[in-house]
């Protein structure tokens, strides 16, 4: 009988260890699984970050390539092409350059009133929604606020303005900027500006770290008719269907000059009541413009946002977003 036990005894001891080290097995290569998946998240970050600074580089060498020569900016160069697409090894990278001068800088409108006129910028802005079929109230609540949210004081320059003190009653409280936005995102904190509403403005807008407004004519969209016609007072009778046709007609390279694009017969019964100011807000030049690319490599996804600046003839990177996109 004590045989009997002894030979138990050694079987329970035997499967006790065979279940540790089971136990020890597993657990040793469930780690090294999660070791290896780690390193290969690691290895497919490392080749995304590394192709989204070659994008980046590609971008740089079309801008530089583009204005090598010449200084006029217009969709027949190749940073115009849109949806540009190249293969790599493991992926591929694509995006769209986009000129941010051929849409309205929301940084340009910080003035103040003159003699209890409402300050040229903010006038624009309000046009420019109330075109976007953005109700007078709201058209008129956005532009004062978001001239508040920009400026450097703390005191409402307008009626329907929001300073500080509106927004620190908000269930979510927080304070105004008092200085240049970062990005079109900003304005969805802004005073009455809802979801529906930035969705349906946001592609006309955009911010620059520039406090003029500039609009390059040659760039602007041709279903985008709106940002010409905000620049222009109601004085001039100009309909938002006269800039459409001047954007249906406008060649690829687009007008030689600012003078050029003025002598249409569009203009030819108001030439002479524009001012220099409104003159001084047309370009045909552009000195920041946008990536906006997707890089893929293997199975992550990443998407880039970069802000370039044109300085004699070189480009800068002067912001730089990316997030991920998943498999």
């Amino acid at each position: 009988m004590k045989t009997g036990r002894q030979k138990g005894m050694a079987l329970i001891i035997v499967l006790m260890v065979l279940a540790i080290m089971v136990l020890l097995a597993s657990s040793m290569t469930e780690r090294l699984t999660l070791s290896l998946k780690r390193t290969q998240g690691v290895m497919l970050s490392q080749g995304s970050y590394w192709y989204a600074q070659a994008t980046t580089e590609l971008a740089k060498m079309i801008l530089e390539n583009d204005f090598s020569s010449e200084e006029r900016v217009s969709l027949d160069q190749d940073w115009a092409t849109p949806d540009t697409v190249f293969p790599l090894e493991n992926g591929n990278i694509r995006g769209t350059i986009k000129d941010m001068r051929s849409c309205f800088n929301i940084n340009a409108i910080a003035k103040q009133d003159k003699d209890e006129v409402r300050a040229e910028g903010v006038q624009q802005l309000q046009r420019l929604l109330e075109a976007l079929d953005v109700d007078d109230y709201s058209a008129e609540t956005i532009a004062d606020s978001t001239r508040d949210w920009i400026d450097a004081d703390t005191d409402s320059l307008a009626a329907q303005g929001a300073e500080d003190s509106f927004y620190e009653g908000l269930s979510v409280a927080h304070l105004t900027a008092n200085e240049l936005m970062i990005d079109i995102s900003e304005l969805r904190a802004v005073r009455g500006v809802s979801q529906n509403i930035f969705a349906k403005i946001a592609p006309y807008l955009c911010a620059i770290p520039s406090a003029t407004q500039r609009i390059n004519v040659n760039t602007v969209p041709v279903d985008q008719p709106e940002i010409l016609y905000a620049l222009f007072p109601e004085s001039l009778n100009l309909s938002i269907r006269d800039f459409e046709q001047l954007l249906e007609n406008r060649s690829d390279s687009g007008w030689a000059n600012v003078d050029a694009f003025l002598a249409e017969d569009t203009f030819s019964s108001s030439a002479s009541n524009i001012s220099a100011q409104l003159k001084s807000q047309l370009s045909v030049k552009s000195e920041f413009f946008q990536l906006n690319g997707i890089v893929q490599f293997a199975e992550r996804l990443l998407k880039i946002k970069l802000l370039f600046k044109m300085e004699n003839q070189k480009a800068y990177t002067i912001r730089y977003q990316s997030s991920g996109l998943g498999s």
